[in-house]
């Protein structure tokens, strides 16, 4: 017999699959929370005990995603700038679920969760005082072109050279080392 906590992931689980095959079918705008909820086998009150729009789904997984890249990032002693920019790029370029969200139109809500995400990395990893308004101003700048440029190579038909986007970020994002 499954636990409440086990019972909470595996609807959790049906409710993002559900959603992952209709965006197969239809743009998201269009996509109904019945059809979610009916997809996965659950009531329209069980999506709501976990999720109060749709959009709540997919932040949950790219939240899991970055906690996740974090844990892998703390295990990793004395890393360097450098080489935390090498695993970001191949974390990032090799993630299939960014690269669908960009196919789905989704972009508006990857640059929000890019934002949250790049905001912790630079004070997380990079102890950038982001109190300053000169820096925080720099931090803006370069986190909307870096966004960009993910996303670009993630649509690109053309191979990538990640040594060059590795490049441009440490150039965007310079680090006493």
């Amino acid at each position: 017999m499954k636990t409440n906590g086990q019972k909470s992931v595996f609807v959790k689980q049906c409710i993002f699959t559900a959603l992952m095959q209709l965006l197969n079918q239809k743009p998201f705008d269009k996509i109904k929370i019945s059809e979610i909820a009916d997809r996965a086998g659950v009531s329209r009150m069980s999506f709501y005990r976990y999720y109060n729009k749709k959009e709540d789904i997919l932040i949950e997984h790219l939240d899991q995603d970055f906690n996740d890249f974090t844990n892998e990032i703390n295990k990793i002693p004395g890393l360097k700038s450098h080489d935390f920019w090498v695993f970001f790029v191949n974390k990032v370029l090799g993630d299939t679920f960014i690269l669908r969200l960009e196919l789905y139109g989704l972009s508006d809500l990857l640059i929000e969760c890019t934002n949250k995400y790049t905001w912790t990395m630079i004070t997380q990893f990079f102890d950038w005082n982001l109190e300053d308004p000169a820096v925080k101003q720099h931090y803006e700048y370069n986190s909307a072109g870096l966004q960009t440029l993910m996303a670009n190579c993630l649509l690109s038909e053309k191979p990538v050279s990640k040594d060059m986007i590795v490049k441009t970020i440490e150039t965007s994002f310079p680090v006493k080392q």
